[in-house]
């Protein structure tokens, strides 16, 4: 009896208790699996969920949210360890002083401090996290955005919405439109993967090699080789049959990038195929090859495929079966990633087969302009060198960002962009059709700086042999991807005013990231300049890294760079040269004990003052058009890190 009392009377004290406390309210009434009569927007562009009613639903896959941008989650550190490299514990919600620029906080309100009533929204490399990111932009603090993207129950410790695609920054001026939200596709589509997070309802299929497609990086790939070597193979990425005996019309479109890749067999290896009578066995089945807006081959940077049309014998059938053929072989293997795959109603546009690869056409024996313009298109591929004078550039203002009138073009150095050149087969050449636009974009990073007429106006007149894409830039005839170039008789490569920095070979983009092979992108200062040049960083603490560079394209006789080791360390670093050629000497590998440097710690960006001690720079011999070189820090030295810049092969 007394027992029954006794839990009677804390049965009692305890409803006394919480009814004492009623005006204290409790972080957040959430219902699991939410209420949707109490959600405010319906997660659409139009009528965003709001905060509050994000974190009660719980869920949802390119939706979009809006609220106030109220910080970011920085990354939290616990003193140093024993050498000096700071020890990370976290992250932690903070609305100054910020320490990172890869995500965002939003809120319902302006003031909120809670961590149970935020949002850590993860920004995506590109425009989204340039234009969002409140370490590079603190007056965004305060600003209204909806986002959209995907409901993640865990990012930076608190809730949070990732994969992000768009966003629209409601600012003073109006609203600023971010991304393109191209995961959307059509509602109705007969296929509409993202391969965001799964392969969705596509197959892996291996007809030869051991290769197999797999959900990475936010996208459907494959990789045909690392620096271990090639892997040869026929694997296809096969997409769940359909049924289109009803359709009168429809097209095919995907996003994809393929890096690694030689330009001779870019088309044959990496092909979309349709086929109406595969039954689950590849080898089998008659397949047919549709022509697609080909990558560069050389970068990671998304294209569209274009809208590829289906053609008129497999509309009608009720089954038909699309797929992705890749192959590699022991020589080429690339890495192919692609996004965004739809399947819908609706007409294709007309692409072009792209080009055959070049094979009459070498540095020694260029295209001269009046023949590279016949061969240039909107949506070309073909790689080739092309040698004219510099007679001009595009003009700045030109708000349409296309040359197709003569008012479009500047023939000398006023008012012009220096994203761009003209070059003609005469220098005195004043029509604008007979010359090409050379485009200067984010994938020729050696090209803008040394080309360009705003910074070398001395280049007016000079004769340029240059190796790129024949392709339209500024929606006219000319070349793209810019990966090497020579003055010739008129003029010669500019001299160095001080230490180059810059690398005339591509790195990889600041945030790639080849975690087999510990290999990643990143941007380095000098010193107390704001010029911002890109690195190549290299390992561990407790892995080796290795990145080899992409082919030299033509004989070459010396290399140069700046090699540091991480602050308070030593190491070793390996530079190797592969398919043909090597040091003078008839080494093929040199080793380079690296200097600790005490501005190499931490994540990209690095600020880095080198010592003279610092710069490499060796005689090669015999080097080929296919030669690479390779960079790997070694597993037997004391550290395994390195950061290398300023790589310059003449």
């Amino acid at each position: 009896m007394k027992k029954i009392l006794n839990a009677l009377f804390l049965t009692l004290l305890a409803v006394i208790t919480f009814s004492g406390c009623s005006d204290v309210p409790a972080p957040y009434d959430i219902k699991e699996g939410g209420d949707d009569s109490e959600l405010v927007g319906d997660g659409s562009k139009n009528n965003p969920y709001d905060v509050t009613s994000y974190l009660i639903k719980k869920s949802g896959t390119d939706i979009w949210v809006e609220g106030y941008i109220v910080g970011c989650m920085n990354n939290k550190y616990d003193g140093v360890d024993a050498s000096g490299e700071p020890v990370f514990a976290g992250n932690e919600f903070v609305t100054s002083n910020f320490n990172v620029n890869t995500n965002i906080v939003i809120a319902a309100t302006t003031s909120e401090t809670s961590t149970a009533k935020i949002i850590a929204v993860k920004l995506p490399a590109g425009d989204l996290r340039d234009k969002l990111n409140v370490k590079d932009n603190n007056g965004n603090l305060g600003m209204s955005v909806k986002i959209k993207g995907t409901y993640a129950s865990k990012y930076c410790g608190v809730t949070g919405l990732i994969d992000i695609t768009a966003a629209v920054l409601h600012t003073s001026t109006g609203d600023v439109e971010i991304g393109d939200g191209s995961s959307e596709g059509p509602t109705d589509a007969y296929i509409n993967e993202s391969f965001k997070s799964s392969l969705g309802g596509f197959t892996s299929v291996s007809v030869s090699g051991t290769l197999s497609w797999i959900n990475d990086y936010s996208s459907a790939m494959i990789k045909g080789g690392s620096a271990e070597g090639k892997f040869p193979s026929e694997t296809w990425l096969v997409a769940p049959t359909i049924n289109l005996s009803q359709e009168t019309e429809a097209y095919i479109t995907f996003k994809h990038a393929i890096n690694y890749a030689d330009a001779a067999t870019i088309k044959d290896y990496h092909q979309l195929m349709i086929s109406k009578d595969y039954t689950g066995n590849v080898s089998q089945a008659t397949w047919t090859n549709l022509p697609i807006v080909m990558a560069s081959g050389n970068s990671f940077t998304f294209v569209s495929s274009g809208n590829v049309g289906i053609p008129a014998e497999f509309i009608g059938q009720s089954s038909v079966t699309i797929a992705l053929k890749y192959t590699s072989t022991e020589v080429t293997g690339s890495t192919w990633e692609v996004q965004n795959f739809v399947v819908a109603h609706g007409k294709g546009e007309e692409i072009v087969d792209p080009e055959p690869p070049v094979t009459d056409n070498s540095k020694d024996n260029p295209y001269d302009v009046t023949k590279a313009l016949t061969l240039t298109s909107a949506n070309g591929t073909a790689i080739a060198w092309v040698k004219g004078y510099i007679v001009g550039g595009v003009k700045n203002g030109n708000d349409a960002n296309t040359v197709d009138a003569p008012e479009d073009v500047v023939f000398g150095l006023d008012d012009i962009r220096n994203s761009a050149i003209l070059i003609a087969a005469s220098k005195e050449e004043t029509d604008y059709t007979k010359c090409m636009v050379i485009g200067f974009g984010k994938d020729s990073p050696t090209a803008r700086p040394a080309l360009n007429l705003v910074d070398h106006p001395d280049n007016l007149g000079k004769e340029v042999v240059i190796l790129g894409t024949l392709k339209y830039a500024f929606g006219a005839p000319g070349m793209k991807t810019i990966t090497d170039f020579e003055f010739l008789g008129g003029g010669s490569d500019p001299e160095p005013t001080g230490p180059v920095y810059t690398s005339n070979i591509t790195l990889p983009a600041k945030d790639w990231t080849n975690s087999s092979d510990a290999a990643y992108g990143g941007i380095v200062k000098i010193g107390t300049e704001e010029t911002e040049y890109p690195v190549v960083k290299l390992g561990t603490t407790k892995l080796a890294g290795v990145w080899s560079s992409p082919v030299l394209g033509t004989a070459k006789t010396k290399l140069a760079f700046y090699a540091v080791g991480w602050k308070g360390k030593s190491g070793i670093l390996k530079v190797t040269i592969e398919n043909g050629g090597t040091f003078e000497g008839g080494e093929a590998t040199k080793q380079i004990d690296l200097v600790g440097n005490v501005g190499a710690t931490g994540n990209s960006p690095f600020t880095i003052t080198p010592a003279d001690s610092d710069y490499y720079e060796f005689t090669l011999t015999g080097i080929t058009a296919t030669s690479t070189i390779k960079f790997n820090t070694a597993e037997e030295a004391a550290d395994k890190r390195a950061i290398i810049f300023g790589i310059n092969v003449n």
